[in-house]
């Protein structure tokens, strides 16, 4: 009798270790799960990143002035979601109409808003459809790297709604209005090269520097 009570005991603790650890993510969840607070470029650089409940939120200080560059921004397809890495593909909107004016990334970056004007996005660039970003977040043990893409979220030749058979295609050259397709059947991978390094950075001071600082309308 004393070993069956053993044993039942046994039989119910290993059933409560099994149910607690039921549903934990193998891999340490995802990546924007485990980032949270502000991040900075360990080079001289204007961007600020922050996450908090699992969402990226990317600005740019110029001029003593705060941009929201997400508020240009708006996330059209997750291209990869791991413990280690986020991609995301976000069609970038040019005007504001709430404000009549231009939206913080153009305000943020000129240089684009005439990228936009002059090659393949005239005459209409600040309501443009078909200008894209990705944004790809790595870890890097020390912090993570940054990249951000231009270029295209196109259909596939052949395949079915865009949702399901898109690629992201960048923008390496212009020519009369079109873009040069990437590797991969016209797939561009991430270019890596074009990665910053961040860093967490939640010292009272450069939070409150940036908290504290104007936004311009």
């Amino acid at each position: 009798m004393k070993h069956f009570k053993y044993l039942l005991f046994l039989s119910i603790l290993c059933s409560l270790v099994l149910f607690t650890n039921c549903g934990e993510d193998s891999e340490d969840g995802f990546i924007l799960d485990k980032l949270n607070g502000y991040y900075f470029p360990t080079e001289e650089s204007q961007s600020i990143l922050e996450f908090e409940d699992s969402e990226l939120f990317w600005s740019v200080l110029t001029d003593s002035c705060r941009y929201d560059i997400m508020k240009s921004l708006t996330l059209d397809t997750i291209t990869n979601h791991t413990s280690s890495e986020y991609s995301g593909v976000y069609q970038v909107s040019g005007w504001d109409e709430s404000k009549n004016d231009v939206t913080p990334l153009l305000k943020a970056f000129p240089d684009i808003a005439t990228f936009m004007r002059l090659t393949l996005f005239r005459p209409t660039y600040l309501r443009t459809e078909h200008f894209y970003l990705r944004l790809t977040v790595t870890d890097n043990g020390s912090g993570i790297d940054f990249i951000v893409e231009n270029g295209k979220w196109v259909a596939l030749a052949g395949g079915g709604p865009a949702s399901l058979d898109s690629c992201f295609v960048g923008t390496f050259a212009a020519v009369d209005g079109s873009i040069l397709p990437g590797d991969k059947g016209g797939c561009t991978t991430i270019d890596r090269s074009w990665s910053t390094q961040f860093i967490s950075d939640n010292s009272q001071s450069m939070i409150d520097d940036f908290i504290q600082a104007q936004e311009c309308n």
